[in-house]
């Protein structure tokens, strides 16, 4: 229920307050090591086709190691 008192653009100056307030709060994700990407890398299917960049999962199998813990700080 609105509360009366309060004019109705201070209501939605208020909740747009709270909305971005909370949505601006940093989430703490888990963070993803260098040898989960690897072990997920290996499980990638050679058979599937590559995205819109090109790049085939086999030539990703391929990455040498410096490029997979790149690849693991980007992502964290």
């Amino acid at each position: 229920p609105a509360n009366n008192s309060i004019p109705v653009h201070a209501q939605i100056e208020q909740q747009f307050h709270r909305y971005y307030n909370n949505i601006n709060r940093p989430v703490n994700f888990p963070v993803i090591t260098t040898y989960e990407v690897q072990r997920t890398i290996a499980k990638l299917n050679n058979n599937k086709a590559p995205g819109v960049d090109g790049i085939t999962n086999k030539i990703i199998k391929l990455m040498p190691e410096e490029a997979v813990i790149a690849f693991t700080d980007i992502v964290n």
